[in-house]
């Protein structure tokens, strides 16, 4: 979730830029011990984990914001099937039970896409075509209905065949649901957040909403019984019942998702150069100079590391706790960078710690765990979208021109 950066910051950051490339980043080895399995869509408040299978089914892969699947990623920069949508898609696909991918537009088309071919299964056209460049993903319930915040103020839901079955008016615009216990939790652009019953038939209803802030641009994450959301001055956090629990400013403004730690804590960026980890009262226990701006929104994996993009093409991973450096892999091999930099998408971590994360000059990048740099896939496009991971290792990019590619070893 982000918005685009005013030009006197991307001045400075083209000098930043070059300052990096002349110090080097060092990069470190991920713990040895440490094995990626991920929080699961149902961490803490509705217990329990994904069922095996499940490969991706909101965004950044579960309702504590993990970013991590649970199978083996692309070891080459093969591309299997490459399909141009209409539209920029900016929204971030996810992946069914089924194997299928649901990739959108900003041209209010939302479509079923088949992970084989790329074909079309089905579509569905919510007729707005206002779409913004906040990166909101649909979520895919256990039931199969799909819950999409399609552009406008509306959130829809739709059958597993892509019929509509309701449709609820937001204050403002939807960012992703995070999938609970009976439905959804989910935020949106004019500070609020909802508690949505999705019944397996039958209309959705509100449970209870909240007005938590003037604004925001990121979407909730949900921890051990309680809900984090990010709001323009820095992070709340309220009880599964939706009340109030604590909230925590922070000195820039924040335009990116919380991730979940498994300890009852949170991470987020913030804007100017600084990460933070808050605890499960809202006290700061660390922060992290990243030395450069983000809109990259971090993840948090089961075994406790966090992963984050910034504008200088840097992504870092640290200790969720104690914000120890664990890594830092460096996006080389780029052109010039005419306009902007960095990566403004969410870094996607495999079981054997590969990490993978695209960028704003179109770079679709893999790494290895020891810092081996997998491979460099060119796709010419900027690609702001959320990246996903199906049940067989292929990872799913979507980029500004409407292209979707699916990146697979077979």
């Amino acid at each position: 979730m982000r918005r685009r950066p005013p030009s006197w910051r991307l001045a400075l950051l083209v000098v930043l830029l070059v300052v990096i490339a002349v110090i080097g980043f060092r990069r470190l080895p991920h713990h040895p011990n440490r094995t990626l399995v991920g929080l699961g869509g149902h961490s803490g408040l509705i217990g329990g984990t994904l069922p095996a299978g499940s490969s991706w089914p909101e965004a950044m892969h579960d309702a504590g914001h993990s970013g991590t699947a649970a199978v083996r990623g692309p070891q080459t920069g093969r591309v299997r099937w490459t399909r141009k949508l209409i539209g920029s898609a900016t929204p971030g696909p996810v992946v069914t039970a089924d194997g299928d991918i649901l990739a959108a537009t900003n041209d209010g088309v939302l479509h079923a896409l088949d992970a084989r071919t790329g074909a079309d299964l089905w579509t569905f056209d919510s007729g707005n075509r206002n779409g913004t460049d906040l990166s909101v993903s649909p979520a895919v319930l256990p039931s199969g209905v799909i819950v999409w915040p399609a552009p406008g103020n509306s959130l829809l839901g739709l059958s597993p065949t892509g019929r509509l079955l309701w449709r609820l008016s937001l204050h403002g615009g939807p960012t992703s649901p995070a999938i609970a216990a009976d439905g959804v939790v989910i935020g949106d652009s004019a500070g609020w957040i909802y508690a949505i019953r999705v019944p397996v038939a039958g209309p959705a209803t509100i449970t209870w909403s909240l007005a938590v802030g003037t604004g925001s641009y990121g979407s909730v994450a949900l921890g051990r019984g309680v809900i984090f959301q990010s709001v323009t001055d820095g992070v709340v956090a309220l009880s599964a019942d939706g009340h109030l629990r604590w909230r925590r400013s922070l000195p820039a403004p924040v335009e990116v998702s919380p991730a979940a730690t498994s300890d009852g804590g949170v991470v987020v960026g913030a804007g100017g150069t600084m990460e933070y980890g808050l605890d499960g009262s809202g006290h700061v226990r660390w922060q992290h100079d990243r030395r450069a701006e983000t809109y990259s929104s971090p993840v948090v994996t089961s075994d406790g590391l966090t992963a984050f993009g910034d504008h200088a093409g840097i992504v870092t991973v640290l200790d969720a706790v104690t914000g120890h450096l664990e890594a830092r892999y460096p996006l080389l091999g780029h052109r010039q960078y005419p306009r902007t930099i960095g990566i403004w998408s969410s870094p996607v971590v495999d079981r054997d710690h590969d990490l993978y994360v695209a960028s704003f000059q179109g770079h679709v990048q893999g790494f290895a765990a020891d810092g081996r740099r997998l491979f460099d896939l060119d796709t010419g496009v900027a690609v702001d979208s959320y990246p996903a991971m199906t049940a067989d290792g292929g990872l799913v990019v979507a980029g500004a021109d409407g292209t979707v590619r699916l990146i697979a070893d077979s």
